[in-house]
């Protein structure tokens, strides 16, 4: 038996496991999304380990879904130059148009204040469309759940979707009165609480818990 050196094992192993992620098939029921989406029909995979993705907003009024999609998913990596787009369109707008078209989608009355279609984009990408700022911000939500993987593994998973909310405002209860209540925590929290396409946060506090925020420098205007 031929015996090949380490190194050589190493990049042959490291090889397999990129093209494995790569590979891997992905089926509607293992995105796993909250709230889980009204429709999904197909779902394909963009690796974009070592590459990182590029998000485009159509217009200046979606540049805070923009922002915050890549600050929340990308920090402060480096995005390759040939790196995939995420593009952030409105209904209206004729890119936006086409893509419905090509893959048989259209906005019902239902889905007009918050509600998104997420479709692969044909170049290699994902477009978000929406009819309003709020429909684009949920769905930039919404994909930030889309990335599966870490490093070189990292993967982009670009459904085809339909989304609106089934309740006209949604909230919800979270414990504070335990454990951690730092203002950072708490704004963490907040975050993810969009993520999940949350309105509102209600938070519990026990008297205890009350007196520690009341004591950090964080929270100057409850002293």
């Amino acid at each position: 038996m031929r015996l090949l050196p380490f190194g050589i094992l190493s990049f042959v192993a490291a090889t397999s496991v990129v093209g494995q992620a790569a590979q891997t098939q992905f089926a509607c029921a293992d995105l796993h999304l909250i709230p889980a989406p009204r429709e999904c029909v197909s779902v394909d995979v963009i690796p974009i380990g070592g590459l990182g993705f590029f998000v485009a907003a159509g217009g200046a009024e979606d540049g805070f879904a923009a922002e915050d999609l890549t600050e929340e998913s990308l920090g402060k990596r480096q995005v390759q130059k040939d790196a995939p787009f995420i593009r952030l369109e409105r209904a209206n707008t004729d890119p936006a148009k086409t893509l419905l078209e090509q893959h048989h989608l259209s906005f019902d009355p239902a889905m007009h204040d918050e509600g998104y279609v997420i479709v692969p984009d044909g170049q290699g990408g994902v477009a978000v469309i929406a009819e309003t700022s709020a429909g684009i911000f949920y769905g930039a939500q919404t994909v930030k759940q889309l990335i599966h993987g870490t490093g070189k593994d990292s993967v982009l998973l670009a459904p085809t979707l339909r989304d609106w909310p089934a309740m006209a405002h949604r909230g919800l209860s979270d414990d504070w009165s335990r454990g951690r209540s730092e203002y950072g925590f708490s704004a963490a929290r907040n975050s993810h609480a969009g993520c999940v396409q949350a309105e509102y946060v209600f938070p519990y506090l026990s008297t205890r818990s009350l007196m520690r925020v009341r004591r950090s420098p964080r929270f100057p205007a409850a002293r």
